[in-house]
């Protein structure tokens, strides 16, 4: 399922989404700035959380992404 996560109905650019039935798998896209937090982000998050199909949500946190040592 595809859904638009951008807050301004553009291409979402910090994340990406991947729904299955009704789990929503939302990974930060980031890298080179270490998934750091910034308002675009957050905005994204938010606009993605809220458009989630019903009964489809965040219920756990997971940090899927490997650290890369500098």
């Amino acid at each position: 399922m595809s859904i638009d996560a951008s807050p301004r109905g553009g291409a979402a650019t910090h994340l990406t989404l991947d729904v299955q039935g009704l789990v929503a798998h939302v990974r930060l896209n980031r890298p080179a700035k270490r998934n750091a937090l910034n308002d675009a982000l957050i905005a994204e998050l938010h606009s993605t959380f809220i458009k989630l199909p019903d009964g489809t949500g965040p219920q756990a946190t997971i940090g899927a992404s490997p650290m890369r040592r500098v």
